[in-house]
């Protein structure tokens, strides 16, 4: 199940005033958004060496990046 679709990443680019991205690219970008979001997401653990503290719940986690 995708939760990204080539529509969202048109409406992202958009808003970042990128007007020449293709619905082609932007169906190419949607599932490779999708899956490093969802690392990001699962793997917060391994982005806390970074901080070189340990994450106390997603609050925490989104506080960081």
């Amino acid at each position: 199940m995708s939760f990204i679709s080539p529509t969202t990443i048109d409406d992202i680019a958009h808003s970042l005033d990128i007007s020449k991205l293709s619905h082609e690219a932007a169906k190419a970008l949607a599932p490779d958004t999708e899956y490093r979001m969802r690392e990001l997401i699962q793997r917060p653990h391994g982005y806390s060496c970074f901080s070189k503290k340990m994450l106390k719940g997603h609050a925490c986690f989104f506080k960081s990046i």
